[in-house]
């Protein structure tokens, strides 16, 4: 009987003393209670909470340790890119291939969902200084409602190659037309690919039904015969398509240079070359495509984001010889330093290196485009034409090129 009256004492003791931590982590006065001694007599003892808190702090702020931790950071920039399907991925691990210093620069690549969404993440999301995006992807923050004064908040360092639009249909689809009310793969949400998609369809008048996956997903549902196309918009060749083999009857659909895409797009086409397994010998494939471009958050130029940018634009402009040979991505070879982006603001120090280093003859032109360019710039100054702005010479520059295309033809 005396142990269980000792028990229900001790009890007592306890559940009163509880009553009191509870208290005091409310704020309220306990120090006249004389439970408070019993209770802190049966906890283990702690040491203050300052020596507590300076016990946890490193002792040597000069350790090896965080010297090593400091120059991991202070030279690191990161590229926001896009699934494996594009070229995204790979143009992004280019960047640290080549510009990879030991004790150096350090470009981290990061997956992302493409072109539409990256702007978003260079703009929001912490520790991502760049991206890459399209040459029509302004046109979807254009209204300013989601991103008022993008414009000001996003600067380019360079337009980099074309991106050929893909469209990957079963053999029973002739034309884009045959895509009207049919289930149509418009890629990863917030992708590059589905806002071109939704763009050139709605531009042409043809309503396929949106659906929304990766694509080799896109595919392996086109031979279960849920959808009637996959659309993908990369740099040819897309890996996804050279590692096809013929068999299905699935074949590329041609896209028409037609006139409601002259703003937005080039005309471009698909080849044997390109795709040997997929597209017949002699034969060609018309599509239209925009460009990449390498974009940057605006940094205040006092801060030292703003400083890594430099650095990285430096190294990237110097060795950009680098990126023209193998292993690197055949679209590198397409790439002119030189040329610009009508309607956005080019990286302060990307022009003046440009400026520094002019007239400097950049590595052999390999691009046909390129090669044009510079032709149709050579017309227009012999011309007398020096007044067009940016985007008024490059509406002219599409036009002579479908004009070349059909020449050809004839």
């Amino acid at each position: 009987m005396f142990s269980i009256l000792r028990f229900c004492s001790n009890l007592s003791v306890l559940m009163l003393a509880g009553m009191i931590v509870t208290t005091e982590a409310q704020g309220q006065p306990q120090s006249e209670n004389p439970a408070v001694a019993i209770w802190n007599s049966l906890k283990p003892a702690q040491p203050p909470v300052e020596q507590r808190q300076a016990q946890a702090r490193p002792q040597n702020t000069d350790s090896p340790y965080r010297r090593q931790m400091e120059r991991a950071n202070e030279n690191t920039i990161s590229i926001i890119s896009g699934n494996p399907n594009g070229s995204y991925l790979t143009i992004a691990y280019d960047f640290s291939a080549v510009l990879d210093k030991p004790d150096g620069l350090r470009v981290l690549p990061i997956l992302g969902k493409g072109a539409t969404q990256n702007v978003r993440d260079v703009l929001f999301l912490r520790g991502v200084d760049m991206g890459l995006m399209r040459s029509n992807t302004l046109s979807y923050y254009r209204d300013g409602k989601e991103i008022p004064g993008l414009q000001d908040k996003i600067v380019y360092i360079a337009r980099l190659f074309n991106e050929e639009l893909h469209i990957y249909a079963r053999e029973e689809i002739k034309s884009l037309q045959d895509l009207e009310g049919k289930h149509v793969n418009f890629s990863d949400i917030g992708s590059g690919t589905q806002f071109t998609a939704q763009q050139v369809f709605k531009a042409l008048g043809i309503k396929p039904v949106e659906v929304n996956m990766g694509q080799a997903d896109g595919i392996e549902a086109m031979r279960r015969n849920e959808i009637a196309a996959t659309v993908l918009e990369a740099g040819k060749p897309s890996r996804v398509y050279s590692e096809l083999k013929p068999g299905d009857g699935f074949h590329f659909l041609p896209v028409d240079y037609a006139q409601a895409l002259e703003e937005e797009y080039y005309p471009a086409e698909l080849t044997h070359e390109d795709y040997p397994q997929l597209i017949a010998e002699g034969q060609t494939v018309d599509t239209i495509a925009t460009a990449a471009i390498l974009i940057a958050y605006n940094w205040p130029t006092d801060t030292d984001r703003y400083k890594r940018l430099v650095q990285f634009t430096d190294q990237f402009f110097e060795n950009f010889a680098e990126f023209r040979k193998a292993p690197r991505h055949p679209k590198w070879a397409e790439v002119s330093l030189m040329a610009e982006v009508p309607g956005m603001k080019r990286f302060a120090p990307a022009t003046k290196w440009l400026q520094d280093n002019a007239p400097k003859p950049e590595p052999e032109v390999s691009s046909e485009e390129e090669r044009l360019r510079q032709e149709f710039s050579a017309f227009l100054s012999t011309s007398g034409d020096t007044g067009s702005d940016g985007q008024a010479r490059e509406k002219l520059f599409k036009q002579f090129l479908e004009w070349r295309r059909g020449a050809s033809d004839r």
